[in-house]
């Protein structure tokens, strides 16, 4: 009676996959139950019951045949299942980080014992090649980090530059007649009058992600409008508004992805000495994104994804003037969250909502070179994430390395005219993280009314 009716257990358990079914590529799928029997005609039955099998799913045709072992006490048994049906199952497992639960009951077995069934599946994958896991899942799982970092990174290094051109003479003790904000005529101390400054950036940066799970490529496209306004010598008030273009082909998963984005970011600057100013930046920012990415059968998965962001930043800068050379040290830190907003794919799948968040301490510093209205410079800045969403995969795929440190190279040329109007060229190399690779080439424009 035993074991008639554990067989009769585990071949209802078996059926009530087929609402989730089981992943492609010949993975295996782990499958645990804890649970109880209740209510049983043989009262002895009743109580606390757990199982464990293995189903392996091979495609044959439209189907994927899924075979339980049930052991070598009961035999095995097989069961097709739709291979379009399986993708729901593969991405929700994706999404969960490799594992996921389903209730199961009170279900009768219906073989005259009268007991019923209730209790927790819980399902997990390993087994197969690198990245198996991976390829049914949507690109936004692999790419929100990159996504948010790239972003927020490349938008607060240029306020900040903003900022740092508009006291630049100031804490030099240099001054051509148009030096940040400094129009013709006045030096540190005397400028009383609310002086007006108007700016535009551009950047590009490149991204390359070679990890077999996560691998992608990017480029994102950011253009920056500023207004601002320098109250004495000493406060800078103003705000930029942002819009932006990422293109991104994820290779993981034979997909692609277009992230549309605006950005408004009110900021301050103080200057508290002929050395030291401060900058603080708070943002906000939604995108929207369409993707899809092509299954193992492949058939072409579509979707849309809403996300929002928040961000901020507080940075203290200090520097000192050696004759015309410029020596400048930068810390701060910086903090920002995303929000992409649950969606369902074309084929049906659920995916949850999903935060990725991003806390990093900053540390670098600048050697410029003051010749005339020109000042070309050099720097670096080591970055460490103290707080970052990892992306993870399920046990028995290939894990990122998900490094927390890594080192920001600029090199760049900056101009001061005699008529108001200064800009910046400027080339960014991230070093140190690995299977990553990231470059930027910028430009701002600034005008002072």
């Amino acid at each position: 009676m035993l074991s008639n009716l554990t067989t009769r257990v585990l071949l209802a358990l078996s059926l009530a996959l087929i609402a989730f079914s089981a992943p492609l590529q010949a993975q295996t799928l782990n499958v645990e139950f804890d649970g109880s029997l209740s209510m049983c005609s043989d009262t002895s039955l009743n109580g606390p019951v757990g199982f464990s099998f293995a189903a392996v799913g091979e495609t044959s045709g439209a189907d994927t045949i899924i075979t339980v072992d049930l052991g070598s006490q009961f035999g095995s048994f097989s069961v097709p299942i739709p291979t379009s049906e399986i993708e729901a199952f593969t991405s929700s497992l994706a999404a969960s980080g490799g594992t996921q639960t389903v209730p199961i009951g009170p279900l009768s077995l219906d073989d005259g014992s009268g007991c019923y069934l209730d209790g927790t599946l819980t399902l997990s994958v390993d087994g197969g090649s690198p990245g198996t896991l991976s390829v049914e899942a949507p690109g936004n799982l692999a790419t929100s980090l990159s996504t948010l970092t790239t972003g927020t990174r490349a938008d607060l290094l240029t306020i900040s530059n903003r900022i740092k051109g508009a006291f630049s003479g100031r804490t030099s003790g240099l001054f051509s007649s148009s030096n940040g904000m400094t129009v013709s005529g006045m030096s540190a101390g005397n400028g009383d009058a609310l002086r007006i400054g108007a700016w535009a950036a551009y950047s590009y940066t490149d991204t390359r992600n070679d990890f077999v799970t996560t691998a992608f490529d990017s480029n994102r496209h950011s253009v920056l409008f500023g207004v601002d306004a320098m109250h004495g010598d000493n406060l800078l008030m103003g705000v930029a508004l942002g819009l932006d273009r990422t293109d991104v082909r994820t290779r993981f998963n034979a997909g692609e992805q277009g992230v549309t984005g605006m950005t408004i970011a009110p900021y301050i600057g103080v200057l508290f000495s002929d050395w030291l100013t401060m900058d603080a930046t708070f943002g906000y920012g939604d995108a929207q994104t369409d993707q899809f990415r092509t299954t193992a059968g492949g058939a072409r998965i579509n979707s849309d994804v809403e996300s929002s962001r928040v961000f901020g930043s507080v940075n203290a800068t200090a520097t000192h003037a050696i004759d015309r050379l410029l020596l400048s040290a930068r810390t701060g830190a910086l903090y920002a969250t995303q929000k992409d907003d649950s969606f369902i794919e074309s084929n049906g799948t659920v995916i949850p909502e999903r935060r990725t968040n991003l806390g990093r301490f900053l540390l670098g510093g600048e050697l410029a070179y003051a010749a005339g209205n020109w000042e070309p410079f050099v720097g670096g800045t080591y970055q460490y994430d103290f707080t970052r969403t990892e992306t993870v995969f399920a046990p028995g795929v290939a894990q990122p390395r998900n490094d927390d440190a890594d080192l920001l190279f600029a090199v760049g040329l900056r101009y001061y005219g005699d008529d108001g109007l200064s800009g910046a060229i400027e080339y960014n190399k991230l070093i140190g993280r690995r299977n990553l690779d990231e470059d930027t080439i910028s430009a701002n424009v600034r005008w002072t009314f």
